[in-house]
């Protein structure tokens, strides 16, 4: 694990790193009652997007499941939804046409098709081994003044720090790991601004169970989280 003491950015060594899926699907086996979008952090998701775009062209890269694609096309987006598992993509598109899906990379896929005036990556960045050139491409696939969303496992949060080793998001499917400051210095000097950073008690966040929300959301505010959740905002100049 390699750390950069100038923008506190912390990433495996990809020299050893292997990714644990390349040879089988991720999602292996889907039901009907996986996908819900009418989850409440799905929920909670859209109404953040929702806050800094108003509708418009969107992608959701690395959509996994769909449900924050489906209910984001529900709430008047235009969605593709971008995802390299083809059992995910071939059910998705069985059973939710309202979205355009992909199964593809999302360095191909943005590659290709552009542009957009909203990206999100909700869990995708630490699974990126090549961040800062994927940065390029999503700030090349974004309309003048286009949205970022970006959520990741925040590596200098609260929760981070009590837990050490036993902190839930050391994955070994997790390339990457980043704080604010790392975000900012990944995407900033491409002219992305960050207008809006948000703390999140863990991935689920809310879950509909108001006392346990409530004492969640809380802990995050003082510091205690897991999750950031972000804006960027492209340069009106492009």
């Amino acid at each position: 694990m390699l750390k950069c003491e100038n923008c506190s950015f912390i990433g495996l060594d990809l020299e050893t790193w292997q990714y644990p899926y390349s040879e089988k699907d991720y999602y292996a086996n889907i039901n009907d009652s996986d996908v819900k979008p009418e989850r409440p952090f799905i929920l909670r998701r859209v109404d953040f997007v929702r806050k800094y775009a108003g509708g418009g062209r969107l992608a959701e890269l690395g959509c996994g499941l769909g449900e924050t694609a489906i209910a984001l096309s529900q709430a008047g987006f235009e969605v593709y939804g971008v995802e390299e598992s083809k059992n995910a993509t071939d059910f998705l598109k069985s059973y939710f046409g309202d979205v355009h899906w992909t199964c593809d990379n999302v360095n191909n896929f943005l590659s290709e098709n552009k542009p957009f005036d909203v990206l999100t990556l909700f869990h995708v960045l630490e699974h990126i081994p090549q961040p800062r050139s994927f940065a390029g491409l999503c700030r090349n696939a974004l309309n003048p003044c286009g949205i970022l969303i970006v959520e990741v496992p925040d590596v200098y949060g609260g929760l981070a720090k009590l837990r050490g080793r036993k902190w839930e998001y050391w994955l070994p499917h997790h390339v990457n790991y980043f704080g604010v400051k790392s975000l900012r210095h990944l995407f900033e000097p491409l002219g992305m601004r960050l207008i809006k950073s948000k703390k999140l008690y863990h991935f689920g966040y809310p879950q509909g169970i108001l006392w346990k929300d409530i004492i969640h959301g809380g802990l995050a505010r003082a510091g205690m989280n897991s999750i950031i959740r972000t804006c960027f905002r492209l340069d009106s100049n492009g």
